[in-house]
Parts: C-alpha cells; structure tokens; sequence
C-alpha cells in the first residue's frame, strides 16, 4: 500500500503521530477490510484540547478487481462521535481511541449521505428528484460542523 502523508516528527502528541504515520494505513484496512492500495491524507485539524480529526482518500480494490475511491474520517479524543467504529491501542505508551468512519456516513451527522446527494437533497427539499441539482460541500468538519449548498440552474 502506498501512503501519502507528511514525514511524522517525534515532537507530535501521539494522536496527530498515529493518524499520519505509517499505522494511518492499518487503521483504515481495519474498517474497510482490507483491499487498500493507496491512502493519501486530505485534511488535518488539531483541536486545542489535543483531539484530532484526520480525512484520507483511498484508492481500494474490490474482490472482483475494480477500484473505487473511498473518503474515510478519523477523529480522536473528545470529538470521537457516538456510533464511530472505534480502536484503541497504544501509541508511545499514551492510550489512544480513534473513532473512524466512511464519509459521508459521520456518525454525528445523519443527513449529511443525504445532503452530498443531488437526487436525495431534491427530493427532501420539494419532493422531486430533479438531476439539475447541484449541490457543493461546503465544508464537512466532523463533528459536528459541516454545510453544503444546493442550487438549481436559473434560482
């Protein structure tokens, strides 16, 4: 597997260490269940309190040999949402839990599969599943911020 991610300094709290060091990538097979080629960090975010919140996009291989593109989430500390798979292990000797999920399935955020699809958002907003809808992702900060837009042509 191929793992894109910044060269790890050993000055880092050991969440931050393990979300972009080389265990990154037994992490996320763990949750998909293997078949992963490629991982490449997408965003990093690192909270005051020491919780940090990691996006990877995956290369994975199905078993009949196409390949998808897989947006995972994983989070530590206090912004673990309810309903995250969690591991926990040790790091250092620290303790760690790391909460992962596939995007868009955030455990705190239940709408937002929803929100990322045009077909479902129109028919949310006005019952119809108009393919002229056209939505943006905004931002998708878990948890437990995200915002997206949605706009047809001409309103």
């Amino acid at each position: 597997m191929t793992l894109a991610a910044p060269t790890v300094d050993p000055a880092w709290p050991a969440p931050l260490a393990l979300l972009l060091g080389p265990e990154a990538g037994a992490l996320v097979q763990t949750l998909l269940g293997g078949g992963v080629r490629a991982l490449r960090v997408s965003s990093v975010a690192v909270q005051p309190s020491g919780a940090t919140v990691v996006r990877w996009a995956a290369t994975v291989e199905r078993p009949d040999g196409t390949t998808d593109r897989e947006l995972i989430a994983a989070t530590t500390g206090s912004r673990i949402p309810e309903g995250a798979a969690v591991l926990a292990g040790e790091v250092g000797g620290e303790p760690v839990e790391v909460g992962l999920w596939r995007w868009p399935h955030d455990p705190a955020l239940p709408a937002l599969p929803s929100a990322a699809d045009p077909a479902s958002l129109a028919a949310l907003l006005d019952g119809s599943d108009d393919p002229r809808l056209a939505t943006v992702l905004r931002g998708s900060d878990p948890p437990p911020a995200s915002s997206s837009t949605a706009r047809r042509p001409g309103r």
